[in-house]
């Protein structure tokens, strides 16, 4: 065996052996913390130092040892190409740390981002935030005192949509007489919603505004957040079941929810092999489009396979007692912004989450717990009678002829949801500024 050791094949084999498993790492380390190991660099670099190694080993004479030092110039540039190119490639992104919030949008930033899937485009956008960190909302009017906040997640920031396009963006086209603010943020929920206003953090934003109304758009999947599914802030139920701010979820939290075995996806062969390329740097440069930042690692986008985000519900919550933490966020919440800003709470319930199959039977419980804690709100599914067939297709197996949603590997909904959505929601705030005119 130690014989074995010193022979190049031995070492040839643990490359082998290696590769598939920085491959692997790099997957895990993408889904989970954004961040790129660069996996064909170290592979480029292990191969350099092994073609070093068999040209040191071999005879002096031999044209074996001088091939293989020649061969070693390959891998090295390479290995130099695939870090150069990892660093032309780095994108700060939007978001940033957040000691309050988990993670909050970094102000004053642009993001232009290309979102492939194989070959195929997705999205292509460029997002952009102002001054104090928030989404951009155009047009605007900033000098009104008469402001309509929006809270949610990526729902409400406009994930795969351009500034425009974004729900506050087009009640601010309808509504041009109001300053409109969108606190969304992907990933976020309704416990981040409470922790900005509880920490004050929009208060410069809002300090100068008359009346402010506010609204948050829900979906199912937040229930899950407040638990730590997506990290953010956390809380816990005190004696008295109001929602107690415990700091933010940890790693090691959010690993414990989010490392559980998640349904397994067939790929084809081309697809596997795709996947693999798409973490190689120096491919991922040669594909894109000058000036754009991509992401079409199909890793990303397994659980969307069956045209919905296909995780197990791993949580398994109880529809009778699991949603108390949720519910009482909520509460707060509203009582929050009343007192600090005399702003009511409306809550846009997105039901039929087309972002999962399994998150519809929480639909009941939250329009029977909104109904009995007299909260102002309204339901997509009533808003957009046929917005619940574009999930019956892709049920069906149609995953291309989507009516309300940006595409098959992105469910978020596109410019016409939110355009039709915005329409109801400005005639329903027409209807309660008459209503108190009249009062």
């Amino acid at each position: 065996m130690k014989h074995f050791v010193k022979k190049p094949l031995f070492y040839f084999l643990v490359l082998l052996v290696l590769s598939p498993l920085l491959l692997k790492l790099e997957t895990e380390v993408m889904l989970s913390f954004d961040f790129s190991i660069v996996p064909f660099g170290i592979i480029f670099l292990c191969l350099f130092a092994l073609s070093v190694f068999v040209s040191i080993k071999t005879p002096l004479n031999s044209f074996k040892k001088l091939a293989f030092a020649y061969l070693s110039i390959i891998p090295i540039c390479l290995a130099l190409a695939e870090f150069v190119c990892s660093f032309m490639l780095r994108d700060d992104g939007m978001v940033q740390p957040d000691s309050v919030l988990g993670f909050s949008l970094r102000p004053n930033a642009k993001s232009h981002i290309t979102f492939m899937v194989d070959s195929e485009i997705v999205s292509d956008v460029t997002y952009h935030t102002d001054f104090f960190g928030l989404r951009v909302t155009t047009p605007n009017n900033t000098d009104s005192l008469e402001c309509i906040s929006f809270y949610g997640g990526s729902f409400t920031y406009g994930n795969g949509l351009e500034d425009e396009q974004t729900l506050p963006s087009q009640i601010a086209k309808l509504l041009p007489q109001y300053k409109v603010s969108n606190f969304g943020i992907g990933a976020a929920g309704a416990h981040t919603m409470l922790a900005r206003i509880e920490s004050e953090r929009d208060s410069a934003v809002l300090k100068t505004c008359k009346s402010i109304m506010s609204f948050y758009i829900a979906i199912p999947h937040h229930i899950y957040r407040v638990f730590g599914v997506f990290g953010g802030p956390k809380y816990i139920l005190d004696s008295h079941h109001k929602p107690l701010y415990q700091g933010v979820f940890t790693p090691k939290e959010i690993n414990i929810l989010t490392k559980k075995t998640t349904r397994s996806v067939s790929f084809s062969f081309k697809e596997r092999l795709q996947n693999q390329l798409a973490k190689s740097k120096v491919y991922k440069l040669l594909t894109l489009k000058e000036g754009h930042v991509a992401q079409h690692i199909l890793a990303r986008n397994i659980f969307y396979k069956n045209g919905y985000l296909s995780n197990p519900d791993y949580l398994k919550l109880n529809t009778t007692n699991d949603l108390e933490l949720y519910f009482a966020i909520l509460k707060q919440a509203r009582e929050l912004l009343a007192k600090r800003y005399n702003s009511d709470l409306v809550v846009v319930l997105w039901d039929y989450d087309m972002h999962a199959e399994f998150f519809d039977k929480y639909d009941d419980a939250l329009k029977e717990f909104l109904s009995r804690e007299n909260f102002d709100f309204m339901v997509l599914s009533e808003i957009i009678p046929d917005y619940a067939e574009d999930l019956s297709r892709v049920k069906a197996g149609d995953f291309e002829n989507f009516k309300y949603r940006i595409s098959r590997w992105d469910t978020h909904p596109n410019a016409l949801a939110n355009k039709l959505l915005a329409h109801y929601i400005a005639d329903f705030i027409k209807n309660k500024m008459t209503k108190e005119t009249h009062q």
